[in-house]
């Protein structure tokens, strides 16, 4: 997924992206989170190793390597994310 989403981009679980990251990442999306399902992003905190997604209306967050981006957000709307001129300039 893209992790400069911004809010309200819509990303989806699937049974690939589901299996990703570290145990705990996969058994929080499989407890969580159906597979198939498409959930909106309220923000998303990026990290230097891994990316943080809060979704709306779900309790927690998850990783970002667990989503496959349900549309694809127009690349200069990345630039708004809050943290892109930390990591991009």
């Amino acid at each position: 997924m893209n992790i400069w989403a911004k809010e309200g981009h819509r990303v989806l679980v699937s049974s690939d992206s589901s299996e990703n990251g570290l145990e705990w990442d996969r058994d929080n999306i499989k407890t969580c989170l159906e597979s198939g399902e498409i959930y909106e992003v309220e923000y998303t905190n990026v990290g230097s190793s891994s990316t943080d997604v809060k979704l709306k209306g779900i309790s927690g967050l998850f990783n970002s390597v667990n989503f496959e981006d349900a549309e694809i957000q127009n690349p200069e709307e990345d630039k708004n994310h809050y943290q892109y001129g930390y990591y991009n300039e």
